[in-house]
């Protein structure tokens, strides 16, 4: 398989994948998200294989958008730091659903 039919394929199953996101869903993950921010708890986020590096990312992005908005916000990614495993406030979010997925608020 040539890699542009490789790199076709790659974005036809992405968009599929986006196409399938629930939007009450993806609602309710952002509603969840801002309201931990407004009550200045902690977000965890957790990948696994290249998800992983999503998780990070998302991180990233996270904190950036509390720079620009001059708000604090405590977003950390299990991938990154094992300590942060251990903290008694938490909200983790998962990407791959499934019967070894997690999902907790605290």
């Amino acid at each position: 398989e040539s890699d542009i039919k490789m790199f076709t394929k790659y974005l036809s199953e992405l968009n599929n994948c986006l196409k399938s996101v629930d939007q009450k869903d993806l609602d309710s993950a952002v509603e969840m998200i801002k309201d931990t921010i407004s009550n200045k708890r902690k977000i965890f986020v957790a990948g696994n294989g290249g998800s992983s590096a999503l998780a990070s990312h998302f991180v990233v992005d996270l904190l950036k958008m509390g720079h620009k908005s001059k708000r604090q916000i405590f977003a950390y990614s299990l991938v990154d730091s094992i300590p942060t495993i251990t903290s008694p406030e938490r909200i983790i979010i998962t990407r791959a659903p499934g019967p070894n997925t997690f999902f907790s608020t605290n």
